[in-house]
């Protein structure tokens, strides 16, 4: 881990503390949680933009269609929208640092750049990369003025644009640039996601998720798919799955969490579950419990 690595993580843990007012600019977040229990959160309730998650420490791993993208610690997770989270593949806790991207402030940086909008090559809009350590310190300094509130009003911004100059110059520039370049049908897409997290309970043919979006079927699923790596009924089958795994593991009864999220029969719930997360629900419960009752 590299000083600069291991400062950010220690000022995040720090900021966490209890007592600890944030005076973060709007978007920008400190999280904590399981690497695998659910889906990568956005930073505050509202509107979905863009995300670039910074991995302090820990692993993170986010189902892409087939692939799975583990964001190790340096790691930085960048998103078009929110990604389920995978199931078995990481048991670590995740701490992170959360940036929702300001879109304007993209694009202005982009044309003043030299290259201005250049044309970018298709394909998807998630990655996982190295953070530079340029970005790491602009993180880390970020954080800092967040404790004192006339720094805060003043720097933020400025500190923020060159978060921002640093992931478009950096590894994941062309993902940025590749986001950028398809806003309008993202955010098209962005409306069905928004109504598909809404209404977990209720089975919805993939056409009416298209006519929310505003899109034919067909340049839905082909968008959707760029957007998120997964089918439209993929994609609300592991939120289903993922918002039912966080009832029982926060107490819900097995049958009635699946019944939750919109299954009526609970063999296949159970099926599908353990197909997910690679054990039934009860003993996935089990596995929990011991984990989190082993000693530190």
């Amino acid at each position: 881990m590299s000083s600069t690595l291991a400062s950010l993580l220690a000022e995040a843990r720090a900021q966490l503390a209890p007592g600890h007012g944030s005076g973060l600019p709007e978007g920008v977040s400190i999280r904590e949680g399981a690497g695998g229990a659910g889906p990568v959160p956005g930073p505050v309730p509202g509107p979905h933009r863009p995300l670039a998650c910074i991995v302090l420490d820990g692993a993170m791993a986010v189902a892409a269609g087939r692939d799975v993208l583990v964001c190790r610690a340096g790691g930085c997770l960048l998103g078009a929208l929110d990604l389920p989270v995978s199931g078995p593949e990481t048991g670590e806790g995740c701490l992170w640092l959360s940036l929702a991207l300001d879109l304007p402030m993209l694009s202005a940086l982009i044309a003043e750049l030299p290259g201005g909008a250049t044309a970018v090559d298709e394909g998807e809009s998630h990655s996982c990369a190295p953070a530079q350590e340029a970005l790491l310190d602009a993180c880390l300094r970020l954080l800092k003025c967040a404790r004192h509130p006339a720094e805060a009003a003043v720097l933020g911004p400025m500190l923020m644009r060159e978060i921002h100059f640093r992931l478009l110059t950096g590894p994941q520039g062309a993902t940025l640039r590749r986001l950028m370049a398809s806003e309008q049908r993202l955010a098209q897409v962005r409306r069905a996601v928004t109504w598909i997290q809404g209404h977990l309970d209720e089975t919805v043919p993939v056409r009416d998720m298209a006519g929310c979006a505003g899109m034919s079927l067909a340049s839905f699923n082909r968008h959707f798919r760029a957007a998120t790596g997964l089918s439209p009924v993929q994609y609300q089958k592991r939120l289903r799955l993922q918002q039912a795994r966080r009832l029982i593991l926060a107490g819900s009864e097995v049958a009635r969490a699946g019944y939750a999220v919109g299954y009526a029969s609970a063999s296949q719930f159970s099926r599908e579950y353990q197909r997910e997360f690679g054990n039934a629900p009860v003993r996935d419960l089990r596995r929990h419990d011991i984990r989190s009752d082993a000693p530190a």
